[in-house]
């Protein structure tokens, strides 16, 4: 009778995969709402791979226009 009431240990297998987390972007896409400003300087993290993004306003060159720089990942 007790061997009816016995559990039966069953084994699972899942699939192994890859997760690659906070993958750099070559071109990213900030968050405009989370943009904080210091300065010539600002700060926020790109919407595609969570990294700490900032750029700052480029007026160094005189023969060319003032713009702001490119996002790049924070230091």
């Amino acid at each position: 009778m007790l061997g009816l009431f016995h559990k039966v240990k069953k084994e699972r297998w899942s699939k192994m995969t890859t997760l690659v987390i906070n993958e750099v972007c070559k071109v990213h896409t900030p968050n405009k709402s989370a943009i904080s400003e210091v300065g010539d300087d600002q700060f926020t993290f790109c919407e595609v791979c969570e990294q700490n993004i900032e750029r700052w306003y480029n007026d160094t060159d005189p023969e060319r226009l003032p713009m702001w720089t490119s996002w790049k990942v924070s230091n």
